[in-house]
């Protein structure tokens, strides 16, 4: 479910994550716990509190959602005022229910966009053509790929000048206090797991 917003109270499909792996878009009550392609979906309280925290950049900004699954992230951003949204996920079947929702959600075109390709060539691709997003999220991935994508992040690749990147982790993790040329901002923990936010100087 979208917490608030333009969209807020609407249902997201979960037919979406049928197929195991990220925690990033768990609904309420917890009817989203399936994982896609080797991520896990972000649990509900801590989605709003996320939210809360970073809502005056989200108004009018450009959110990046990497490996989205279900969307909740994403969507959630666009209907709390994002200008810009850009789900990236790598199956058919997922970006299909994706394209959908934005539809059944009402977002404008121009609004959001959902793009078929793996997290890193995604990013490489982005770097090369200079494309920047103010807020970048990272949902909970697997050992195997996680080193390759932080790669581009720790250069600030796509992040803004004073841009944000989420990463969602285990909440007994604790992420550095910098992250290449990312700086630890805040902390936010619940019961279930841990959103650490870096800001780009």
């Amino acid at each position: 479910m979208i917490n608030a917003g333009l969209a807020g109270g609407a249902a997201v499909p979960i037919e979406a994550v049928t197929n195991p792996t990220r925690p990033c878009c768990q609904s309420s009550p917890p009817t989203c716990s399936s994982r896609t392609a080797g991520f896990v979906h972000t649990f509900f309280p801590l989605r709003e509190i996320v939210f809360r925290v970073i809502s005056r950049r989200v108004k009018a900004g450009r959110f990046l959602d990497l490996g989205c699954a279900c969307g909740t992230m994403g969507l959630e951003a666009v209907s709390r005022g994002a200008m810009l949204v850009t789900m990236v996920e790598r199956s058919a079947r997922i970006r299909s229910f994706l394209e959908k929702n934005v539809l059944e959600l009402g977002i404008k075109s121009g609004h959001a966009e959902v793009v078929d390709a793996e997290i890193a060539a995604f990013l490489k691709q982005a770097e090369k053509k200079r494309r920047r997003w103010d807020l970048v999220f990272l949902g909970t991935c697997s050992e195997d790929t996680e080193p390759e994508i932080l790669s581009f992040l720790r250069r600030g690749v796509p992040i803004t000048n004073g841009g944000l990147f989420l990463i969602e982790h285990e909440k007994d993790r604790e992420m550095p206090e910098s992250l290449g040329r990312l700086r630890r901002w805040r902390v936010i923990k619940n019961e279930s797991a841990s959103m650490t936010i870096f800001e780009r100087p």
